[in-house]
């Protein structure tokens, strides 16, 4: 009884071992914030872009436009008393994946738009808002399995008065880089 014993515990160490051994070590994916210091940040997958991540690239391109720039009719304490009028008139997203949904994305422009604290969000059947806004999230995925892949992400932000003059085009990229 004693040797079966043994033996038993010999092999279920044994199996536990070649089960752990054909264990993949997880996946640790680069991303590389193109805005700033080119800080890395650790993600799960290439092609994990994140409501946050998404969040991230509105937040740059909407302090681009209405903190850091003088394209517009009025600096940051008029727009404070007199808020920016924004309608988000086009959504459009090359993402596949199911897990960010188009009202996902909407919601997350229009947090960021309103976290600005100079802007009010109007519909598109409203008659009172003076600027427009169109935004593309575009993805890139290259590389093959088993190899370096490399993901760019590229939002872009177009923005029109209410006259339709284009006032400018804005873009944000985040790029994600990982071994498979």
């Amino acid at each position: 009884m004693t040797q079966f014993r043994n033996s038993f515990s010999v092999m279920l160490v044994a199996g536990l071992l070649a089960s752990c051994a054909t264990t993949s070590a997880p996946t640790t994916v680069a991303q590389n914030d193109t805005r700033s210091t080119n800080a890395t940040v650790q993600k799960a997958s290439v092609s994990d872009i994140s409501l946050a991540d998404i969040r991230a690239l509105s937040k740059g391109i909407f302090d681009q436009i209405f903190l850091d720039n003088t394209i517009l009719s009025r600096n940051y304490e008029a727009a404070l008393e007199d808020p920016f009028r924004i309608a988000i008139t086009s959504v459009q997203s090359d993402l596949r994946t199911d897990r960010i949904l188009r009202s996902d994305f909407i919601r997350a422009l229009e947090g960021e738009l309103i976290k600005t604290g100079i802007v009010e969000i109007h519909s598109t059947d409203s008659a009172d808002w003076e600027y427009s806004i169109d935004t593309q999230l575009r993805s890139t995925v290259t590389g093959e399995r088993g190899v370096a892949r490399t993901a760019i992400y590229e939002m872009v932000v177009t923005m029109a008065s209410i006259e339709n003059e284009n006032v400018g085009v804005w873009s944000e990229t985040v790029q994600f880089t990982g071994r498979y």
